[in-house]
């Protein structure tokens, strides 16, 4: 929620003071909480094929914040396939089997971002402006 809450604090135009961010702050922190409450609850009254079903939920959200960005933009596109490609050199190849997965999503994500960056490099507006001066 971090994220997502600087997100959109630094989209204000202005500034912005301590009652902005509180109001922005106070809904998703209390709306995580109860969602945590209610999960907790309906997670123990549900079935476990559906409660095993449910672990995957977390892909399916990836892949929905992904799949839009990467069919408008070639760089999302590349650096998510570059990614999986990487991600399963690490999981399959034997001499990689000691790395851990959480050390593996960073070694995925700095050498998909480095790729790209180099292969699609995104131009400044300063740049654009000195180019048309």
């Amino acid at each position: 929620m971090t994220d997502e809450i600087f997100a959109v604090a630094s989209s204000k135009k202005g500034s912005i003071g301590p009652r902005y961010m509180y109001g922005l702050i106070l809904l998703p922190y209390l709306c995580w909480s109860l969602g945590t409450v209610l999960g907790a609850l309906a997670g123990s009254l549900l079935p476990d094929s559906l409660k095993s079903a449910l672990g995957i939920a977390i892909f399916g959200m990836f892949v929905a914040i992904v799949l839009p960005e990467a069919k408008k933009s070639l760089g999302v596109a590349l650096a998510s396939l570059i990614s999986a490609l990487i991600s399963c050199a690490l999981y399959y190849i034997p001499i990689f089997s000691s790395i851990g997965s959480g050390f593996s999503i960073i070694i995925c994500s700095v050498i998909a971002s480095a790729i790209v960056a180099a292969l699609c490099p995104i131009k400044e507006e300063d740049d654009e402006v000195a180019t048309h001066e």
